[in-house]
């Protein structure tokens, strides 16, 4: 048995047991049910950064584009930072 085999045994053996523990599992699931809401606020991040941002995004070269800022920063906000309150629940 080489190195790459005893790897994924091993690795395999923590996912099995990661998979049987019942904290892990509630765990899992609830960050399963609250993805749609993480991936609404990484884009809302990622436009922050990528369109909104006069200095290293779009709106360098189109300044009507930062006006759009509080927008993508309110549905990050709204969505990540609040995230924990149904994670909890």
């Amino acid at each position: 048995m080489n190195a790459k085999e005893k790897f994924v045994n091993g690795l395999t053996k923590f996912a099995a047991f990661m998979n049987d523990n019942k904290y892990f599992s509630v765990l899992r699931s609830a960050f399963a049910r609250l993805l749609p809401m993480i991936l609404i606020g990484s884009f809302g991040t990622l436009f922050s950064t990528l369109i909104a941002n006069p200095v290293t995004g779009l709106a360098k070269w189109i300044p009507f584009l930062e006006k759009l800022a509080p927008a993508f920063i309110a549905l990050s906000f709204a969505t990540i930072s609040f995230m924990t309150v149904p994670l909890v629940f």
